[in-house]
């Protein structure tokens, strides 16, 4: 990361988590917010997201911002270039792992929600699965493609395909211990939390900071002229390799920690669109 008593430099791009971070509490972009964006890409910084989320789930928002850099999505699992839909790089959950990990959420009465790259597949009893609905029904608003959602009638694993990442969402901090004791059994697993009520599960080495770094390699852009803005724990790994790490006011001990700077304002605030106002711009 950068000394932060370095003066500012000219960064090449800026990548940014979208929860807590990019996106106020309404799941909306501010005004603010679009026209910072707006205005690095003027000034020749490009701009992209790195997100828990599967990118079918931020194509909204990605095409208001008219970002044309490839996304990371599902925590590294998946980068992708949203303007082509062509997957540059993805890392699946061995199938026998996924079916087991399946099995234990089913039989704990979690809810859960297992990804592919394009689809999403949920439980009868899952609640979760309440923010994808509430997406489509702004996609379909904004003449945009939903999230294909399909419904689990049992344990048919076998329908799964590619599977990316794993949702598991714990009701209590007894819940939360379990998960992640759970997982830490399997070497070829690796898990985050993304947000307090959300473990996110996939395989083994995935990151954001991992995915950092093969976007890096993409762009041919070194990753000491990148900025990165998030707020969990999530986006720690992709913190750690950037030119200049920013938490959001609202993150996590870790996110701060890891940083270089931590904005005055929060997500729902603007905080980003200002945080690129004096640090970036």
């Amino acid at each position: 990361m950068q000394d932060s008593q370095q003066p500012l430099r000219s960064w090449k791009l800026v990548v940014s988590d979208m929860d807590g971070t990019l996106l106020n509490d309404e799941a909306k972009l501010t005004a603010e917010t679009i026209e910072a964006v707006q205005f690095l890409k003027r000034q020749s910084i490009g701009f992209t997201v790195a997100t828990g989320r599967m990118d079918r789930m931020i194509r909204t928002y990605t095409d208001v911002l008219d970002i044309d850099v490839p996304v990371i999505a599902c925590n590294g699992a998946v980068i992708r270039d949203v303007k082509s839909n062509r997957i540059l790089w993805h890392k699946t959950i061995p199938p026998e792992l996924a079916a087991r990990l399946v099995c234990w959420l089913q039989n704990g009465g979690y809810d859960y929600l297992c990804y592919t790259p394009d689809q999403v597949f949920y439980p009868r009893h899952s609640k979760r699965i309440w923010h994808f609905e509430r997406y489509n029904a702004m996609a379909l608003e904004q003449h945009s493609e939903p999230v294909e959602l399909i419904r689990l009638e049992g344990r048919e694993t076998e329908a799964f395909g590619d599977l990316i990442k794993i949702l598991a969402v714990p009701q209590t901090p007894e819940q939360l211990s379990a998960v992640k004791a759970y997982v830490s059994t399997f070497a070829d697993l690796e898990g985050v939390s993304s947000m307090a009520d959300a473990y996110d599960i996939m395989a083994d080495g995935v990151s954001k900071g991992d995915a950092l770094q093969r976007l890096s390699r993409v762009l041919a852009i070194d990753l000491q002229d990148i900025v990165v803005i998030g707020d969990n724990d999530n986006d720690v790994s992709m913190m750690d390799e950037a030119g200049l790490a920013i938490a959001m006011v609202n993150g996590t001990p870790a996110a701060k920690a890891i940083s270089d700077v931590v904005t005055i304002f929060d997500h729902n605030e603007s905080g980003l669109a200002k945080a690129m106002r004096d640090h970036v711009l």
